[in-house]
């Protein structure tokens, strides 16, 4: 037994160092050597790919352009590959892409960030031939709560996992730069806590609203999220305009064009809407994402708007904004009013394969616009732009018509043609043009400026800005006349607001000069009119009626006027008339907003001041017209 025991033994002894010579020869040495082959290939594909969903999301931050993006990051992770394949020229490995998708959902309370590729590769020295790998590389943060000045942010890593290796420097938060117009991004001014199920506790930045606040992650792959927060979740601004019902109940034209600008302020006629310093800059969104609500007579539905592109602090319009666009300071967004709206929210779809909504392409109301003919209409007001020195406007064969900035008695004669920046518009036309005087103006050189009409939807009024431009000059400049607009009627009487008694407008129909006599601002609209109600005016909101009167501190007495002339049916918004402006050499930029009216249908709320007891004036009697809109615009909660 003892020998035979001997025996086997040194059989098993001679089978075993055979098997581990051949195995440490041949084939353990080739299976830990293709492990690591394939490790290392399916490891280096999964950083191309994390890399390549950081590279998408820092071009789709700065571009919006999704299209670009998409280009671009196909092309960078196929040369990550070919950079692969040239690191090991061993291998003499092969690879094909069978699928590439990387996608993103930013600006909501949970975002992300993600990629997901498909690939067969082969490395003929390994003798490995098809091998099929997916990957996926992804960063996800929510905004779970806010208590008090922390935030409770999750952050989860490649769809399954905890990211619990981030500190203060992957945490950023959004602060609007108001002075400079922009979104500037400030890191955490302590380091987070960290829970096991990957919470961070973060303090919000003192600059920082609890109410409302944006928040970027970045992890170590160079993945970007941005996350939104407000109390509801949801991804929205939402207005609501209260209005006053005695003074709106039965108006049919109170049409208001109302801007929202990238810092959240809303505008109307040049003027800023009370928002009680509550605005809410508009995040830098991809334009396409965003959309606008109304609730309309109670019944909540998405509606009309369209997105322009401004330049010079929103002085000259530049047409409409590309959908494959960030928003933003050039930016503002354009939807209607009327006392029917009880509220408008301003919403976005953060996917980044969100396209542009149809209420922004469909034309309702400008599809007889004809610009080679210089004619534009919304189906109710004729705007004939042919004759570049007068604007004419018709509604129902009612006519009004308008020249612009007549200085020192010279009246432009607008060599350049008017730009229709904006025609076949969805809530408006747009239009600008530089007025310019041949020979220059007696006494007053070194001087530009720009005047922009916007033809609003469903109005019976066109809007104006005029705006002067003094450069330094070295000539003593002497101003003996500035006329912003010139409005010509066609039938009527001539009624103008001569100040306010409890909310209602006295209708005056003398002097001939109305002008800043008093204490209070008075005049925001005149008009002609006529017994049927049928005429034509001018208005303006209370900003314009102060700077009206911008030149009377430059005066030697009260200049500024709106200048009444009967005979000729003529309204004239005069800056500058009653006394000279001399030894004027300073840099002074100046500006005058308000709508041109024609009421050619006969119905007393779509003029300015309706025909009542012959012209004479009532104080127990409330006239309602479109100078409500310009004297009791709605109040505005922010939500």
């Amino acid at each position: 037994m003892i020998i035979a025991a001997f025996a086997v033994l040194i059989i098993l002894t001679a089978s075993v160092s055979n098997i581990y010579s051949l195995v440490q020869d041949n084939s353990f040495t080739n299976i830990v050597r293709l492990a690591n082959d394939m490790n290392e290939v399916n490891l280096s594909i999964k950083r191309i790919l994390g890399f390549t969903v950081g590279y998408y999301g820092s071009i789709l931050e700065v571009t919006g352009n999704v299209t670009y993006a998409k280009e671009k990051t196909s092309d960078y992770i196929y040369s990550g590959i070919v950079n692969l394949e040239h690191s090991h020229m061993d291998w003499a490995s092969s690879f094909i892409v069978e699928n590439l998708n990387i996608k993103t959902k930013w600006y909501e309370s949970v975002s992300w960030s993600k990629g997901n590729i498909s690939l067969v590769y082969t490395l003929p020295k390994s003798g490995l031939d098809g091998i099929k790998i997916t990957e996926t590389s992804a960063l996800q943060v929510e905004i779970v709560n806010t208590i008090g000045n922390q935030s409770i942010v999750n952050v989860e890593k490649d769809g399954k996992y905890p990211d619990l290796s981030l500190t203060k420097n992957n945490f950023y938060f959004y602060i609007y730069d108001y002075e400079n117009c922009q979104w500037n991004l400030i890191n955490l001014e302590t380091e987070p806590l960290i829970s096991v199920e990957g919470n961070y506790i973060i303090d919000i930045p003192s600059s920082v609203r609890n109410d409302t606040y944006f928040i970027e992650v970045i992890d170590s792959r160079g993945i970007s999220v941005n996350a939104f927060y407000t109390p509801s979740g949801k991804s929205e601004y939402s207005y609501t305009f209260n209005w006053n019902n005695t003074l709106y109940q039965g108006m049919n034209s109170d049409t208001i064009a109302t801007e929202l600008l990238q810092n959240g302020t809303l505008r109307f006629l040049g003027e800023n809407l009370n928002l009680g310093n509550n605005e809410k800059p508009i995040p830098p969104l991809r334009v396409s994402t965003l959309r606008v609500n109304q609730t309309i007579d109670g019944v909540n539905r998405e509606v009309p708007f369209q997105i322009e592109d401004w330049a010079s602090g929103y002085t000259v319009p530049l047409g409409l904004t590309s959908n494959e666009s960030i928003f933003s300071s050039r930016s503002m967004i354009v939807f209607l009013l009327n006392h029917h709206v009880s509220k408008t929210t301003i919403w976005w779809d953060g996917q980044d394969t969100a396209i542009q909504t149809s209420y922004t392409q469909t034309n309702q109301y400008f599809q007889n616009d004809n610009p080679d003919s210089g004619i534009l209409t919304n189906g109710k007001l004729i705007l004939d732009l042919s004759d570049s020195q007068n604007v004419r406007a018709t509604v129902n064969g009612v006519t009004s018509r308008v020249e612009f900035l007549r200085i020192n008695g010279r009246t432009p004669v607008y060599g350049s043609g008017i730009s229709y920046t904006i025609h076949h518009g969805i809530i408006r036309d747009v239009t600008q043009q530089e007025a310019e005087w041949a020979g220059g103006i007696t006494d007053c050189p070194d001087i530009y400026s720009k005047i922009v009409m916007t033809l609003p939807a469903n109005a019976t009024y066109y809007t104006f800005t005029v705006q002067t431009i003094f450069v330094t000059s070295n000539v003593n400049r002497t101003l003996t006349d500035l006329s912003a607009i010139q409005l010509v009627a066609d039938r009527g009487n001539a009624l103008t607001e001569d100040g306010v008694i409890d909310g209602k407008p006295r209708a005056a129909t003398s002097p001939s000069e109305f002008y800043n006599g008093g204490t209070a601002w008075a005049h925001h609209w005149s008009e002609y009119l006529d017994s049927n109600n049928k005429g034509a005016g001018i208005m303006f909101t209370n900003t314009t009626n102060i700077q009206l009167y911008s030149f009377d501190n430059f005066a030697v007495d009260k200049t500024g006027v709106i200048d009444i002339t009967q005979s000729s049916k003529r309204i004239e918004m005069n800056p500058i008339k009653r006394s000279s402006v001399r030894n004027f050499q300073n840099e002074y930029v100046i500006s005058w907003s308000g709508a041109v009216v024609v009421f050619g249908s006969g119905n007393s709320d779509e003029t300015i001041y309706p025909y009542a007891n012959n012209y004479i004036y009532s104080s127990s009697t409330l006239y309602k017209g479109l100078w409500i809109i310009v004297e009791h615009p709605p109040a505005i909660i922010f939500n």
